[in-house]
This record gives structure tokens, sequence and C-alpha cells, in this order.
């Protein structure tokens, strides 16, 4: 018993010369809806945190008030201080992606033809961003697209 109590005053005491815990921020959320003609694209800039941003996006598209098909994509989207920019991600078609910028710029697919977001680094003094594109020949018919960031 008393080498259980010494063990736990040590412990203790290593604790409190760690110093408190302290919360980066309190995060929050951010929300998007736009419509994209084919061949129209949107950037968002990445919001300014040291912490992972979950993105979550959803295209629809619809024909005389009538949605005829909906897709989804998800990714977790990470900036440095240096304004590189990286991923992880799932594609509407459920296939994972990762990668980061420079170099690879596609962070998620949907499943219509051309339509896909991808990665803008920043340079240290601007943010990084997520772009937005609809495939030019995209059904000849607007695509609706609501997006979420959370961090």
């Amino acid at each position: 018993m008393r080498r259980f109590s010494l063990f736990v005053r040590v412990a203790c005491a290593a604790v409190a010369l760690a110093g408190p815990a302290q919360a980066a921020f309190a995060g929050g959320h951010l929300v998007y809806k736009f419509t994209l003609p084919p061949g129209g694209s949107k950037t968002i800039a990445l919001p300014v945190v040291q912490a992972p941003v979950r993105l979550a996006a959803s295209l629809s598209f619809e024909t005389n008030g009538v949605v005829n098909s909906s897709e989804l994509v998800s990714a977790v989207v990470n900036q440095d201080p240096a304004g590189q920019v990286t991923w992880v991600a799932t594609n509407a078609d459920g296939s994972r992606a990762a990668g980061s910028t420079p170099g690879a710029t596609r962070v998620a697919s949907f499943r219509s033809g051309g339509t896909a977001v991808t990665a803008a680094a920043g340079d240290g003094r601007t943010r990084g961003s997520l772009a937005f594109s609809q495939g030019a020949s995209e059904r000849g018919v607007p695509g609706t697209y609501w997006v979420v960031l959370t961090y």
C-alpha cells in the first residue's frame, strides 16, 4: 500500500509540474450553399486555425424542381503555418484519397464526370483554399452544392 501511495504522489507531482492543459480554440463551423453552371467553379478560403478542418460537401442536380441525383464527399484537411495543405478524403464512389500540396491538388471527386474539389496552398501570407469545379459537360444543368467546414 505504501508503494502505491508513493507512486500516486509522484505521478500527481509530475502532472502538476507539466502545467495545465489548454484548449487551442473553441471550434466552429462555416456553411456555404451555392449553385454552379457546367464549367463553373467557386473557391473557399480555409479557416485560419492550426487544427484539422472537416469538410462535408453534397452536390445535387435537379430538373424542373425534381432532384434526380445527389452525391457526397468528405475530407479532413489541415493547413500548416507555411501554407501547405494536407488531406485525407472519401470520394463519392467510396474510394479514398490522400495528398498534400505542392504536388497533388485533387482532394475529392464526385461521381459526376469532371466534378471535383481541389486544394491550393497558401504562401504564408495568404490562406490555403478549396475549389469546387463542375465539369463543363455535366448534364447541361447547374449543380447545387452544400459545403460545411467544421473546426
